[in-house]
């Protein structure tokens, strides 16, 4: 794994890139850093039963390695390249400076985590549902079973127009919209960075949320450009309801919302 350095860049000298099939760390490493992934993609690895068991495929936009970087915890898995790859490699120190200088990474971050948390709640129903129906008993003590979330939301998604190109709306419950950070790395679930030539959309611009069987808009940047459903301009941080067939224009770029 080499560091890659560019004057003219102040982040490229927390710049680290390799070839396929390195590890960027071990199981049971120590380690005072994350990071976050630039280009390629990076699978988690964890030795089971003396096996090793793929964990998670992590693309651009996603991180890894925040657990040792928060609490000073040695490697619980390992992280090898399945392409070549460039990653940010940030310390407590980086983390701290570039929270102070960019609000909007702790809250990709904060969402990453909340995310994960929830796939993790959701395998645990899925596992313990799957085990009473095996066993034909259930315990009072969980809470009981319920639909995996991501069906609904795999047929909703945001129509362009006047192609008519499909956006799908994320498997989680949030999907967030705007225009790609590039000195991040960090991805949205919904990318209209090259529709946005004009670049009136902020780097995260809004959210939909879905909560129970609704749909809900929110603008999350105050931009001079706006967001507007059904031709009105929504204020940042207010939710708004979502039907099928209602125009959301996001800056200059406009859809039609079905689900």
């Amino acid at each position: 794994m080499n560091s890659v350095s560019n004057d003219s860049n102040d982040l490229a000298r927390f710049i680290v890139a390799g070839a396929a099939g390195e590890y960027v760390f071990q199981e049971g490493d120590e380690g005072a850093e994350m990071y976050i992934i630039q280009a390629g993609e990076i699978e988690i690895v964890k030795e089971l039963a003396g096996d090793p068991r793929q964990l998670a495929l992590l693309e651009v936009g996603d991180f890894f390695g925040e657990m040792s970087l928060l609490e000073g915890m040695h490697r619980d898995a390992s992280a090898r390249a399945v392409t070549d790859y460039k990653l940010l490699k940030i310390d407590y120190g980086t983390l701290a400076q570039l929270l102070q200088e960019n609000t909007e990474i702790a809250i990709q971050m904060l969402r990453k985590l909340s995310r994960r948390l929830r796939e993790q709640q959701e395998a645990e129903i899925r596992a313990t549902r799957f085990a009473e129906e095996v066993l034909g008993e259930r315990s009072a003590s969980l809470p009981p079973p319920v639909d995996p979330p991501g069906r609904a939301r795999r047929r909703a998604g945001l129509v362009l127009l006047p192609s008519g190109e499909h956006f799908s709306l994320s498997e989680t419950e949030e999907t967030s919209i705007g225009r790609f950070d590039r000195s991040t790395g960090i991805a949205l679930d919904i990318d209209f960075t090259e529709l946005d030539t004009e670049r009136t959309l902020s780097r995260r611009h809004a959210t939909i949320v879905r909560d129970g069987d609704g749909f809900y808009l929110r603008e999350d940047t105050s931009t001079s450009n706006g967001t507007y459903l059904r031709g009105n301009r929504i204020k940042t941080g207010e939710r708004n309801e979502l039907n099928d067939g209602d125009e959301v224009r996001f800056g200059v770029v406009r859809t039609i919302f079905r689900c």
